[in-house]
């Protein structure tokens, strides 16, 4: 595991570098008022972005991944398919299970006049604790900094995992709460997945 995180540790400095300031604004700010002024800094510009942008955490887009990542090189695939589909079950779990009645921010705030909303983008209620979008773009940077491990690409790939996480708040889907716990829990498990099958690599010839 030490060795994964050596060979990432760009990712894993500008991660710790901007999750610090927000756990930061965790303690010190109620979720809701974050989350409103998140959504209130809205332009067009940004609109058509995020709305489109948002779907690079979708599980289509993983699975995806994982096909061209076979196709390219099988370790790399199982590494993947390893890491979504770990990280998808906790999810999962932690969503219909554990706090299934989380609500979303249009559930608690109960105030469409107070939110920012975009045509064409539907908005959910429940479930709202981790995000899975989060997550797996969070899973998807550190596996790609693991396996194209050059610094502008780990630049690359961490903006674009922030980029999704902040999208999920712009467009009311999520509370700043459930971005981070996503961000934790995309990194963690992909971490443990690739450890994982870096150890068994060492015993077996792929």
């Amino acid at each position: 595991m030490i060795n994964v995180i050596k060979r990432t540790w760009l990712l894993w400095v500008l991660y710790l570098l901007v999750l610090l300031p927000v756990l930061y604004v965790l303690v010190t700010q109620p979720k809701v008022t974050t989350l409103l002024w998140i959504n209130a800094h809205n332009t067009p510009l940004l609109d058509g972005i995020f709305k489109y942008f948002t779907h690079l955490g979708d599980g289509v887009f993983y699975i995806a991944l994982i096909v061209a990542l076979f196709f390219w090189n099988r370790r790399a695939g199982w590494m993947a398919l390893l890491s979504y589909a770990l990280t998808s079950i906790v999810v999962q779990v932690m969503k219909n299970t554990v706090f299934e009645d989380a609500l979303r921010p249009r559930a608690v705030i109960n105030n469409d006049a107070q939110l920012h909303f975009i045509n064409g983008v539907e908005i959910f209620y429940l479930s709202s604790f981790p995000s899975g979008h989060t997550t797996s773009a969070f899973s998807m940077a550190l596996l790609l900094s693991y396996l194209f491990p050059r610094k502008i690409c780990m630049v690359i790939f961490f903006a674009c995992a922030v980029g999704v996480g902040y999208s999920r708040m712009y467009l009311a889907e999520h509370f700043l709460t459930d971005v981070v716990a996503g961000s934790v829990l995309g990194m963690l498990f992909t971490l443990v997945s690739i450890a994982l099958l870096e150890g068994i690599k060492k015993g077996k010839a792929w």
